[in-house]
């Protein structure tokens, strides 16, 4: 091992590629809705995981929404049926617009207000 290959105090200093460059290009995709060329990394970080998470919970919610169905709790259904199309159209205005404020704002409505329903 050269003395190129070290870093501060000995430890190996490698660059290693992206979090983002180790996923799917769909994901690379989504992850990467709203955010702007002239956001610094750790902006970047938080944007692409609010986007994921969002996505991630609507299309879990297909189950949530199903398993209450099933069981004849159409109330308890509409929650996160209700999530689910809120933040599939937030996603959507997100994708058209790159309003990431809007989709911020959003998401943290309903994850504020839709649990106390």
């Amino acid at each position: 091992m050269t003395a190129a290959e070290h870093g501060q105090g000995g430890v190996i200093s490698k660059i290693r590629p992206s979090w983002l460059e180790r996923v799917p290009s769909w994901v690379q995709r989504l992850a990467t809705m709203g955010v702007l060329a002239g956001d610094p990394e750790e902006e970047r970080l938080r944007k692409a995981s609010l986007t994921l998470t969002a996505t991630m919970v609507s299309v879990l919610a297909i189950v949530w929404v199903t398993t209450y169905s099933l069981l004849g709790l159409y109330l308890s259904a509409a929650i996160p049926l209700g999530y689910q199309v809120i933040s599939t159209a937030s996603l959507a205005v997100l994708a058209r617009t790159g309003r990431f404020e809007f989709f911020r704002t959003s998401q943290l409505s309903l994850m504020l207000v839709l649990p106390a329903l």
